[in-house]
């Protein structure tokens, strides 16, 4: 999702990172509709749901309360070649819970530790063995599109992020501003 003004870049999807004054979700969800933006304009090049799936994990914050979440969904993803072992959708609900239960993990880092890799196992991975996961590229891309749609008729939040995302690709479209470090510069 690159446009050239002279020879200057002027959106780049690639530079999105964690923004900390919304939730996580949000994070996801924005996300998810820049991969349309980006998929429309470099047909050459698009970007696979697994792939997304990598990046988002690989953005959530390594510090304060996510930092044994966010290590334990690390270690899921790492070294993983195709898509991962569970949906888009499935991340953006498990973010949804994690948020509301990550002061509750406890206070020793063992325990901690030990609380977020049963979280992500029991809401994140265990409901994702139980699915029938297409494993073909054009097929397992069908397959994360239609889930997403579900979620969207499920969550008026989904409308908000995709409406943000709309209006700020716009906004660098048509004033053709540099944004050198994503959705923030908005």
């Amino acid at each position: 999702m690159t446009t050239l003004y002279g020879d200057r870049m002027v959106f780049s999807v690639e530079d999105f990172f964690f923004l900390y004054f919304w939730s996580a979700t949000t994070n996801a969800l924005i996300l998810w509709e820049l991969l349309h933006y980006h998929n429309l304009l470099h047909r050459f090049r698009k970007i696979t749901h697994g792939f997304w799936v990598v990046k988002l994990i690989n953005l959530l914050p390594q510090t304060g309360k996510w930092r044994e979440v966010s290590a334990e969904l690390r270690e899921q993803v790492a070294n993983i070649r195709g898509y991962s072992p569970f949906t888009y959708r499935g991340l953006v609900e498990f973010l949804t819970v994690a948020e509301d239960v990550l002061d509750e993990l406890g206070r020793e880092p063992r325990t901690r530790q030990a609380s977020a890799r049963q979280l992500v196992q029991d809401l994140l991975l265990e409901p994702a063995r139980l699915m029938e996961i297409p494993k073909t590229l054009s097929e397992r891309n069908a397959f994360e599109q239609r889930q997403m749609m579900r979620y969207e008729e499920e969550c008026p939040e989904m409308e908000l992020c995709r409406r943000m995302t709309t209006l700020w690709y716009r906004w660098v479209e048509t004033k053709g501003l540099e944004y050198p470090r994503g959705l923030q510069g908005t």
